[in-house]
Order: structure tokens, then sequence, then C-alpha cells
């Protein structure tokens, strides 16, 4: 039965507490009801309070928006017992196993925390940071020094093609420059026959 419905810590009323997904358990226990008026049944019929029994989370993400409901372990167990079903006798004896076993844990067990008071523990501990910090300013310093050369790229391609275009622009230049002398030439020998040359 392990892993069979996910327990999380979150903040109900001004307690943190062990919390079922109430959408979750729903789907376990195979009710037939829409889990919108499934939950409201419920809350109604066995008097649960917000803040107390359960809160309520607005999900946004989703399309369209729904409400969400994280229920004290107290509350699933009742859910599960009144559905009076072998999903709800099954999910009812877990959450209870589950209880027992957060009970005999240490507050170090439940957080996944090791033991500072053994010296040999608190320097891995102490080390595995130190590695996890210098890890994270490598990866920083990587991503800043990308930035720069993906900056670099963009001012190098920017410079190039304005050199490019300068290029262009003094060879337009010169060939105006020659063409401009040739009409010269053009028209001083039209000029000395007599004519007069123009651009139409």
């Amino acid at each position: 039965m392990k892993g069979l419905i996910k327990i999380e810590v979150m903040a109900i009323g001004d307690r943190m507490v062990n919390t079922v997904d109430a959408r979750m358990l729903h789907t376990f226990l195979g009710s037939k009801q829409q889990f919108s008026n499934w939950i409201a049944n419920r809350v109604q019929s066995y008097d649960f309070t917000e803040h107390t029994d359960f809160a309520t989370i607005n999900n946004s993400i989703c399309s369209p928006p729904r409400t969400e409901y994280a229920l004290t372990m107290n509350m699933a167990k009742e859910l599960s017992m009144v559905e009076r079903n072998a999903r709800g006798k099954q999910a009812r004896k877990y959450f209870i196993e589950c209880e027992e076993k957060l009970k005999g844990q240490t507050y170090l067990e439940r957080h996944n925390l090791p033991n500072f008071m053994d010296p040999a523990i608190s320097a891995r501990a102490w080390a595995e940071q130190v590695e996890l910090k210098q890890v994270a300013l490598k990866e920083r310093d990587e991503a800043v020094r990308l930035r720069r050369c993906i900056s670099d790229k963009k001012t190098a391609t920017a410079m190039n093609t304005a050199s490019r275009y300068s290029k262009e622009n003094v060879k337009l230049r010169k060939e105006l420059a020659e063409a401009t002398d040739i009409f010269a030439q053009l028209n001083q020998f039209v000029v000395g026959r007599g004519a007069c040359l123009t651009i139409s």
C-alpha cells in the first residue's frame, strides 16, 4: 500500500499538517459523482469546516479555473469510511498506517534532514552543500559567459553588416564619380560639336 495516495505537508488555518488532495482521493475511491458535487455534498453532510478540516486553493492554471481542496488526514479518513466500499476501507487503512509511521519518526526523519549531532554526518552534509553551491556558481558563470558570447556575436554581426554597407557605399560613390567624369567628357565632346547633352 506504499504511496497509495500522495500525502503532503500544507498549511490549514494556522497549522502545518499532513494533507491529502481531495481530487486524488475522489478518483481513488471511484465515486460516480462529479467531483465538485461530491466534495460539496460531503462538506455539508458531515459539517466539515474550512481552515480546520480542509483548505481551498484556487487553481487558475486550469482552463476553466477550478477550486482544489487539501484535506486533513482526519477528514480524508472520514470521507473514505463513509464511501462504504472496498476502496474506502483500503484508503482509510492506508491513512491510519501513514499516521502511525509519521508518529514514530523524529522531526529530522520526517523532513529528511541529517543528524547534525554526528560530526561525520554533519561534515558530509556541509561538503555536499559546498559542492552544490560550487556547481550552481559554475552554471551561473557559464550562463553569463554564454550571454556575453551571444551579445558579442550580435555586435560582431552588426559591425560586419555596417562594414559591408560602408564598403558598398564607397564602391557606389566611386562608380558615381567615374560616371560623372564620363558624362563631363561626353558633354565637352558634344559641346565642342555645337550641341548640348542633357540627361532626361
